[in-house]
């Protein structure tokens, strides 16, 4: 698809304000110790007093006594497997008090007035803050089903947000809201 294609070059890309893009601190390594280990593995169970050993973002040990890098002390903590959202539209994170009691302010009429007044920036700034929860709430990987792509921005400006949060994701396009069947999106050229 058209978002999906372009992925690489907006990480290249500036955002909007020209300021340089953000890059996120380096993995490096490390130990998490005497932590109750959720493993979510049948063969494995779950380890009391267990230690990870993570090495530039990717789990290469688990079991007990283990070390490496920097220790982190997991007393009384719980490590599990990061949560993965499969169906979320983040970019209308900013509409969730909107909607009132009756039928005419529910989440529908809500979100496709709105909607059409969304720029890409609005966009960007709802999906990062979708992002941050996500990732604050122990979500590993989320995927942000952008159902208002009014343009080639919107989508860049959801995905740009995604990729500067730092957490795994996927994009899918959606229509615009608000908008009647027979009318098309901002058709900008690549």
């Amino acid at each position: 698809t058209l978002c999906a294609q372009r992925l690489p070059l907006l990480r290249a890309q500036t955002p909007q304000n020209n300021t340089p893009t953000t890059r996120l601190p380096a993995r490096g390594e490390f130990t998490i110790t005497t932590a109750y280990i959720m493993t979510m593995k049948r063969d494995y169970g779950d380890l009391t007093g267990g230690s990870i050993h993570v090495r530039n973002g990717e789990i290469v040990a688990v079991g007990q006594g283990l070390s490496g890098g920097d220790t982190i002390d997991g007393s009384g903590m719980i490590v599990m497997p990061g949560l993965v959202e499969t169906h979320w539209h983040m970019w209308n994170t900013i509409f969730r008090s909107f909607a009132g009691d009756k039928q005419e302010d529910g989440y529908f009429p809500t979100v496709a007035r709105f909607g059409q007044q969304m720029t890409p920036d609005d966009i960007f700034q709802s999906t990062r803050l979708s992002a941050a929860e996500a990732i604050n709430s122990g979500m590993t990987f989320v995927h942000s089903w952008c159902h208002n792509v009014r343009s080639t921005a919107h989508a860049e400006a959801d995905i740009r947000a995604l990729a500067g949060a730092g957490i795994r994701a996927r994009h899918s396009c959606g229509w615009p809201q608000g908008l009647p069947d027979t009318q098309m999106a901002d058709q900008t050229p690549i």
